[in-house]
């Protein structure tokens, strides 16, 4: 067997190994003035701050985070919970002029205010700037989404 190959291959590799030499020592140089910068950052910092992550915001855990449960009167869920209920619901109501109207008493191209009452299940976090969207359905076969509007609470 000839070493020759084989010692050719390594010089080969020693010598690509030298060429990058000072784009790596240059990488490891940046890397190292990044960690020392981070430390100095870090030693200014008061004591509690110092032991918290590198990022402002971090992730909060599920069982700690407080959620806010928004909620509006749900014929379904009630059916299912095996409780009566009306069809008419009472968190939404249509008004015009500042006057209830009964939905069977909608005239034609008539402008409508709607009033809904949104609730907080949660006993422990505010609904904040909830988005509340406002459509009907068509009625008949092949029910339709109507887009009325948004608003925030």
């Amino acid at each position: 067997m000839n070493p020759l190959p084989k010692v050719l291959d390594f010089l080969n590799a020693l010598a690509d190994a030298f060429t990058e030499w000072p784009s790596n020592l240059r990488q490891i140089a940046a890397r190292i003035c990044a960690l020392a910068r981070l430390l100095c950052e870090r030693m200014k910092l008061p004591d509690r701050l110092d032991r918290s992550g590198p990022q402002r915001c971090v992730k909060i855990s599920d069982p700690a985070y407080k959620r806010p449960d928004p909620l509006i009167y749900a014929q379904y869920y009630l059916m299912g919970q095996g409780l009566a209920v009306t069809w008419d619901n009472p968190d939404i109501e249509i008004r015009s002029g500042g006057n209830p109207v009964a939905p069977h008493m909608l005239a034609p191209d008539t402008e409508y205010e709607i009033v809904a009452r949104i609730w907080n299940n949660s006993t422990e976090a505010p609904v904040v700037d909830l988005p509340v969207k406002f459509s009907y359905l068509s009625f008949g076969i092949g029910t339709v989404s109507h887009w009325i509007d948004e608003t925030r609470t």
